[in-house]
């Protein structure tokens, strides 16, 4: 072989190097999200169609943020059908059977069943640090019961003062109203103060509306009165707490 045509060789698988290391250096190896493309949402396209979906799982860093908006899509993606989303809590007394209130009260449903399932990441309460991957609910207790008005729950720390380490928006709905027995509804400590807490009526409490923000309706009255009327104290914080064992999620059928 010449010394000319292994000049040239050389040259020749250079300039081959060259051009698939500047493709790959001009273009992220993230695909680009629809604010990232002038604000107009993209069209994938066929060879995009394999693409994995996002994780299931938040990151710990967002442990102190509420869920982002269009969280409950990606938290609910497992779940096979199309009916409304339905909640069993399982409790030592018995199980509950809610159905949430997704395209009226989004963003609260959203946080319910991100913390419920695991997803949604957390601040553990005393030392503060992240949480993911973990139900939130699970062993969590009914801290406080009122026969003939509501039981209350979802604090890791059983004491009512407890939280996943970040706050919600209040979501009301003019529908959504604290309406008979078995409305689903946030507690509070004021106005935009959410966290975990949630509470589950016995009776129509209207003092409630625009307060509390209603995701849910719950059936199984006779599982929720024997919560409501187990003994407790002046405080109305059981003796014997009742537990949530756990909360799963399915597609009613429609």
């Amino acid at each position: 072989m010449s010394k000319t045509t292994l000049i040239l060789i050389i040259a020749a698988l250079s300039a081959l190097g060259l051009g698939c290391d500047s493709k790959n250096r001009g273009q992220s190896q993230t695909p680009a999200t629809s604010d990232q493309q002038n604000g107009a949402a993209q069209t994938p396209s066929p060879r995009h169609a394999s693409t994995p979906a996002p994780a299931a799982f938040d990151e710990a860093r967002t442990a102190d943020e509420p869920p982002e908006q269009g969280a409950l899509l990606r938290y609910t993606a497992d779940l096979k059908g199309s009916g409304a989303l339905v909640a069993s809590i399982q409790t030592s007394l018995g199980i509950i059977r809610c159905e949430l209130e997704e395209e009226r009260a989004p963003r609260t449903v959203a946080n319910f069943v991100g913390l419920a399932r695991g997803q949604k990441a957390w601040l553990e309460p005393s030392s503060q640090t992240a949480v993911t991957g973990k139900p939130y609910f699970d062993g969590t207790i009914f801290h406080r019961v009122i026969p003939d008005f509501m039981i209350q729950g979802g604090d890791p720390t059983g004491t009512g003062f407890g939280g996943p380490g970040y706050e919600i928006a209040d979501e009301f709905h003019p529908e959504l109203r604290h309406r008979g027995e078995g409305i689903l509804s946030m507690a509070n400590r004021g106005p935009n103060t959410g966290g975990s807490q949630f509470f589950i009526t016995q009776a129509t409490a209207p003092h409630l509306d625009e307060r509390h923000s209603v995701f849910g309706r719950c059936s199984s009255p006779d599982v929720i009165k024997a919560i409501a009327r187990v003994p407790s104290d002046a405080r109305n914080r059981p003796i014997s707490p009742p537990v949530i064992e756990a909360i799963t999620f399915v597609r009613a059928t429609k």
